[in-house]
């Protein structure tokens, strides 16, 4: 189980940015060259079907998120656990990741600043997500609402971010 979250506030650029780490992550990989196993492993264990690729859904109180070919993460409520499958592993790597909860007006715009991804919301729209570097930080973002984002970065690098974006 995670510490107690180390939360933090801090608006920049009219938008609120706030450390959390009240979450689990688990990573699930198809072992093989097929998606066959994945795609099982999804509808056997989530009842759903894969989310294409760059996309997340949700799936009850999990999100899950295409991130590469034959590759999800799934977030949850800590504690979360899922088991494994024919051909399919799954790791708990919450620990290793934080997620910055950036919330308000004109996000879009801040966030583009700081990355390479094309963030309009034609190319980046809700639902979206894409591993991208962020103030040299190689970082998952995950697109909820056109004023609402996730940023997951390494643990490590959680507060180093933030104070370099105050």
């Amino acid at each position: 189980m995670k510490e107690a979250p180390a939360r933090r506030l801090v608006t920049a650029g009219g938008a609120t940015v706030e450390i959390d780490t009240r979450f689990e992550m688990l990573e699930v990989a198809s072992l093989g060259p097929s998606e066959e196993p994945l795609r099982a492993w999804a509808a056997a264990s989530l009842g759903s079907d894969l989310p294409p690729p760059g996309r997340a859904v949700a799936v009850g109180t999990l999100t899950v998120m295409r991130t590469a070919p034959r590759r999800l993460l799934v977030t949850g409520e800590p504690g979360t656990r899922k088991p494994g499958g024919p051909g399919v592993t799954v790791t708990r790597t919450g620990d290793g990741f934080v997620r910055l909860a950036c919330r308000g007006p004109g996000l879009r715009q801040w966030l583009a600043a700081y990355t390479s991804l094309d963030l309009r919301p034609r190319s980046f729209g809700a639902g979206s997500v894409g591993w991208t570097g962020f103030l040299a930080v190689r970082v998952l973002l995950h697109c909820l609402d056109d004023a609402s984002f996730d940023v997951y970065c390494p643990a490590s690098y959680g507060e180093d971010l933030l104070s370099q974006l105050a």
